[in-house]
């Protein structure tokens, strides 16, 4: 069936995407094998190893990739999915990207998880519409006020943010209506207004200005869903967002919810405690096994991404809070693994061999 021309324009743009996409990442590979010293190289041993793992999928990943992931174990464990892969190949086989846009708009969380905790919602914003927590529209002048009786909250970007960019906290006892009303002109269309959480003292411990949020990658792959990674992000002393680029720490969570005995850092550098000199495998979070149960089960419903990351909160009472989700997740390989572990040759088989068969 010859393609219409709006299919003909997506292919197009899902061709530049994949480029772009492909030549960022390779960048910043580049940029985090100078920060681990260039990382372990062993031309034989990738040669003999990985090569001739991926021969049977047409792929020829650069050895860049596995010199970074094995610079720990000093040891090339040909599973690892290159980002460049994982970004052009993987994620688009696996996602309808086209939906990414509706799908992750945080003020419409409520639509899709309505029996899920979420922070509340004090006030949004979709396409210069405002709206209030039952998705009632409102005037922006109610909005403002709403904003002002909070104690604590916070507005962020509701679609396209990551990693606690364009976050904005505030407090109603230094701000005013006229001060919100400037605010929602900075953010302009689509943000949200939401409560801060109150984190539960166990993982506050390990830093109390920002939330810490646990990071699960999960993976719906033949009418089930794996759990593919876990890991707590940290916030580095005083900062109120949690992400590592930002000083703070990746830790792999182990199952039950214990922490591992390191985190990576920015610098790529793995450490046993964080700047205000907390072990890490001295945390255990709660409430981890119910979180998990809860992210498998609204992972479900969500069929357009095979592939979503879910940022947890845990509040004072072990209760998993929804924060956000993502669908084009990165893969903690460097923290815990090879993304697909026993399922790799499964997955790849599906994206690279059954695909073209399909043709």
């Amino acid at each position: 069936m010859k393609k219409s021309s709006r299919q003909q324009m997506d292919g197009v743009f899902d061709f530049i995407s994949r480029v772009h996409m492909t030549r960022k990442y390779r960048k910043l590979a580049r940029i985090r094998n100078k920060r681990m010293n260039g990382g372990y190289s062993n031309k034989s041993e990738f040669n003999s190893v990985v090569r001739p793992y991926w021969v049977k999928y047409g792929k020829k990943p650069l050895m860049l990739w596995y010199k970074n992931y094995a610079a720990e174990t000093e040891k090339y464990d040909p599973r690892y999915i290159p980002d460049d892969f994982w970004f052009s190949d993987i994620l688009p086989y696996y996602s309808n990207h086209h939906f990414s846009g509706l799908g992750t708009d945080k003020c419409l969380h409520g639509v899709w998880f309505p029996d899920v905790k979420r922070p509340h919602t004090v006030a949004a914003n979709i396409a210069g519409v405002f709206y209030d927590e039952n998705r009632e529209i409102i005037t922006r002048e109610e909005a403002a006020r709403r904003c002002v009786e909070y104690k604590r909250f916070l507005i962020k970007p509701s679609i396209g943010s990551y990693e606690g960019r364009g976050i904005r906290f505030f407090d109603n006892e230094t701000i005013s209506e006229a001060g919100m009303l400037g605010a929602f002109d900075e953010f302009g269309t689509n943000f949200i207004a939401q409560e801060a959480i109150i984190q539960h003292a166990e993982i506050s411990k390990l830093n109390a200005s920002s939330l810490n949020t646990v990071r699960m990658v999960t993976f719906l792959f033949e009418g089930e869903v794996y759990l593919l990674s876990a890991i707590l992000r940290i916030g580095a002393s005083d900062s109120r967002v949690d992400n590592v680029g930002a000083g703070g720490y990746a830790c792999p969570i182990e199952e039950g919810g214990r922490l591992s005995s390191r985190a990576v850092n920015r610098k790529s550098e793995w450490c046993e405690e964080n700047d205000r000199g907390v072990r890490f495998d001295s945390v255990v979070i709660p409430g981890f096994d119910k979180a998990l149960a809860t992210v498998k089960r609204l992972h479900k419903r969500m069929a357009h991404f095979k592939i979503i990351g879910w940022d947890i909160g845990i509040d004072n009472t072990a209760e998993p809070v929804l924060i956000e989700f993502n669908t084009s997740p990165g893969q903690n390989q460097y923290s815990c693994g090879p993304t697909f572990g026993d399922l790799t040759e499964r997955v790849l088989e599906d994206v690279y061999i059954t695909r073209k068969l399909a043709r």
